[in-house]
Formats: C-alpha cells, structure tokens, sequence
C-alpha cells in the first residue's frame, strides 16, 4: 500500500498538459485526469491530499466514447510511488 501527495503529482500532470478534477460525494469520490480525447477516472484512491493504492476500487480509460473504455485497475492498485503512478499516466496518454 501506499499513500502519495495528490499535490506533487497534479503539478506534474499540469506541467505535462493534463487536467485534472475531483468530485466526492457520500457515496463515492472520483479523480479525472483529461487530455486529448481520452480521460482517466480513478473512482476513489484519491482524496483532496493524497492517492492512496489499496483505496482503488477502479481505473477505467474512456476514449473518444463511454462505449471505449479500458480498465486500468490493476496498474493503479500495484503504484506505489509518485514516479509510478506518473509513469501509468504517461503511458495510457502517449
């Protein structure tokens, strides 16, 4: 498991051209990375000031569609720094 700061690795994303946003509400929380056509949402794992691994239920990829997605779940449960998860979003927005 690990817990990395949300803020060291939005600033990465935002030097490399991705938005980022967060939405949370009783039931569930939601991070979405976007850029180009494809957006990453990693349904919980995210809080306002961290990731956190274990807390991954989901990492879906959408591509031009909500029909095109691809799961991403595995790699964002197996991160466990901040170079690694940076890397995963790398590679899925290459």
């Amino acid at each position: 498991m690990a817990t990395l700061p949300i803020g060291i690795i939005e600033d990465a994303l935002a030097e490399r051209g991705l938005d980022t946003s967060y939405y949370s509400s009783d039931e569930t929380g939601s991070y979405t990375i976007t850029g180009g056509s494809k957006v990453l949402e990693i349904i919980e794992g995210v809080s306002l000031d961290s990731f956190t691994s274990e807390n991954v239920v989901e990492a879906i990829i959408y591509g031009e569609g909500k029909q095109d997605l691809t799961d991403a779940t595995a790699t964002f449960e197996s991160v466990e720094t901040v170079e690694e998860f940076l890397k995963a979003v790398s590679e899925i927005f290459a």
